[in-house]
């Protein structure tokens, strides 16, 4: 009779035992689940993070790209702007000879005689007659 109570017993711990056991596994399956989707989204994130990264690197490059072409290009137009800096420069300085040499001319016309018309032709210039001088 012990022998049956224990068995019983030790079918009844075993049952309870089970019990728990199945609890346990149907929490740690949920638990699974739960972390298997997590996984599985976070592989979709970085899914999407790495081919947004590659886009952004492509981009980059078409961007350094296109920045060196626009720092050439501003040291071209700066070279010719420097260029045509100094041409005015050279004609400013020519201009500034010239006007010397005019205002030596005029001084040295100034000394000499000058040519006086004759009345006739400043008497016709005023009533607009054309005259042999005009």
């Amino acid at each position: 009779k012990q022998w049956y109570q224990r068995r019983v017993r030790a079918t009844k711990q075993f049952e309870e035992s089970a019990a728990v056991m199945s609890k346990e596994l149907g929490s740690i399956k949920k638990e699974h689940s739960v972390l298997l989707g997590a996984h599985q989204n976070a592989e979709k994130k970085l899914s999407k993070l790495s081919a947004k990264n590659k886009q952004l690197k492509e981009n980059e490059k078409k961007m350094t790209k296109s920045l060196k072409l626009a720092e050439a290009h501003i040291i071209k137009t700066a070279e010719e702007l420097y260029a045509v800096v100094q041409s005015k420069n050279g004609l400013l300085r020519e201009r500034t000879v010239m006007a010397k040499e005019i205002e030596l001319l005029q001084t040295q016309l100034c000394d000499t005689p000058q040519y006086i018309p004759r009345m006739e032709h400043v008497q016709a210039e005023k009533e607009n007659v054309p005259t042999q001088y005009t």
